[in-house]
């Protein structure tokens, strides 16, 4: 994910911290009283930056939340 922030940051318009923000306030819009983990964040970030990227998570561990 740091390559990918690095090599995104010519044509990327926000950098990470900004991208982080975005996505933590759009989950706590959508679900007041959580607070997103900070791997859920980082894979959010991993999509928004189109990488290649799987995810392994216990069912009930918020695996859904970065796709949404």
């Amino acid at each position: 994910l740091d390559e990918a922030r690095k090599q995104a940051e010519g044509g990327y318009s926000s950098c990470s911290a900004v991208i982080h923000a975005k996505i933590r306030n759009g989950f706590v819009t959508e679900n007041p009283g959580k607070t997103a983990h900070e791997w859920q964040v980082d894979f959010a970030e991993a999509i928004e930056l189109r990488l290649d990227c799987s995810l392994l998570a216990d069912t009930g561990a918020g695996n859904t939340m970065p796709f949404i």
